[in-house]
């Protein structure tokens, strides 16, 4: 038992940060239908409580190398993302750490640039990992 707390658990992330949160929350839907279609009937997926038929139109279009933005709902967002103003991410991600992630892994969104999003994380997410 004693030998868990000696483990780190990583979870990678879908982070976007936008003093606007709407910009934030719309510059991720592409890489949020990815996730969808990749992982498909997935249990990791059906479990957050997407159901198959949701799930289907993001598949054919990943298999199809399609994007599918367009198909992503504000509630699949906050499923499988941080996505928002500042604020609204450091209180996801104070959930995530709080349920046991030590070990945050950010994933490349297409849609906004790596040294934009990683200046913000840095910013407003990392001290949150000193706070733990």
């Amino acid at each position: 038992k004693d030998g868990l707390a000696n483990f780190d658990v990583a979870a990678y992330l879908l982070i976007s940060i936008h003093h606007d949160g709407q910009k934030a929350r719309e510059a991720i839907k592409n890489r949020v239908a990815r996730t969808i279609g990749l992982h498909g009937n997935h249990p990791i997926l059906l479990t957050a409580g997407f159901r198959p038929e949701e799930i289907k139109p993001f598949r054919e279009a990943f298999l199809r190398r399609e994007k599918a933005g367009h198909l992503v709902t504000e509630k699949m967002i906050d499923l499988l993302a941080i996505a928002g103003t500042p604020a609204e991410c450091q209180e996801k991600f104070k959930k995530i750490l709080d349920a046991g992630v030590t070990q945050p892994i950010l994933c490349d969104i297409e849609e906004i640039s790596l040294e934009e999003n990683m200046q913000m994380v840095r910013e407003y997410l990392f001290p949150l990992l000193a706070d733990g």
